[in-house]
Formats: structure tokens, sequence, C-alpha cells
């Protein structure tokens, strides 16, 4: 669970747990192939993850909302609104 899985219809809804460069970017792929208005992504990301490279490779048209876990490991979601931001993420 949690791989390209498929959580609603409409609007369509996508849940994957990529959470590496090569995740992301196989992720990546796959919206490529979508045909969307508009793209929200949530996004959260554990401490020690490469974040800006992450961050770097996410589509500039979509709209971001950052979340974190409620464990000891979860990135907070603020340092990572903020360097999003930095890299031009809405």
């Amino acid at each position: 669970k949690g791989r390209w899985q498929k959580l609603g219809e409409k609007p369509l809804i996508i849940c994957d747990t990529g959470h590496n460069k090569d995740g992301i970017s196989l992720v990546l792929k796959q919206l490529a192939q979508l045909k969307y208005q508009r793209l929200h992504i949530v996004m959260g990301m554990v401490k020690g993850k490469d974040a800006q490279a992450v961050l770097a490779m996410m589509p500039k048209d979509a709209q971001y909302y950052f979340c974190e876990a409620k464990i000891p490991r979860a990135e907070q979601a603020n340092v990572l609104a903020a360097s999003a931001s930095a890299l031009g993420l809405k």
C-alpha cells in the first residue's frame, strides 16, 4: 500500500510513499502521464532525507501543502515549506 495507490476518483487522489530521489522520480514520471487542470501535492518528509534534491525535482505548477507526521523523525512542515519556497514552489 502507498505505492501509487488510488484513494479517490473525483477528484483523482493518488497516494505514494516515495521517500527518496529515485522514488519521487518514478512518481513524477507517472504524474506526467496524467491530464489534470490543477495539481495539488500534499508532502511530508522525515529528517535525514535529501529534501532539497527532492523538492528541486517537483513540478513548479502545482500547489503544495506541507505536513508532518507525529513521529520524532518527521521534518517540520514549516521547514519544508521554507525550502520549497526558496526553490519557487507555491
